[in-house]
């Protein structure tokens, strides 16, 4: 039996919708984009977007059968020295000592 322990990095929402918007716009290509204010007040798709949102995701799988735990890391704890890539190895990696010290 495994134990599934996921972990979601929490980004601030005004960052993360911009960023998800510029993501769109860059691997849609689409040929007439719209503003970033047309893009947000699209209902049609707009709960959907929120659905990729990191709160969201983290109750997801909370509630999701066969996890055994969910953490919620937030990027902005320290964003002077925040490294993703340690934060996940070093804390969340267990029994692996040599991948944190890499990372």
């Amino acid at each position: 039996q495994y134990k599934i322990h996921v972990v979601v990095y929490y980004r601030r929402f005004y960052d993360w919708i911009h960023s998800y918007y510029n993501q769109f716009n860059k691997l849609k290509e689409v040929k007439h984009p719209i503003t970033f204010v047309e893009w947000l007040r699209d209902e049609e798709f707009f709960e959907q977007r929120l659905l990729g949102y990191s709160v969201a995701v983290y109750n997801r799988f909370k509630e999701a059968p066969g996890i055994f735990n969910v953490s919620l890391v937030n990027m902005h704890e320290d964003p002077e020295n925040f490294n993703t890539n340690a934060r996940f190895a070093c804390d969340h990696m267990d029994n692996a000592p040599h991948l944190c010290a890499a990372a």
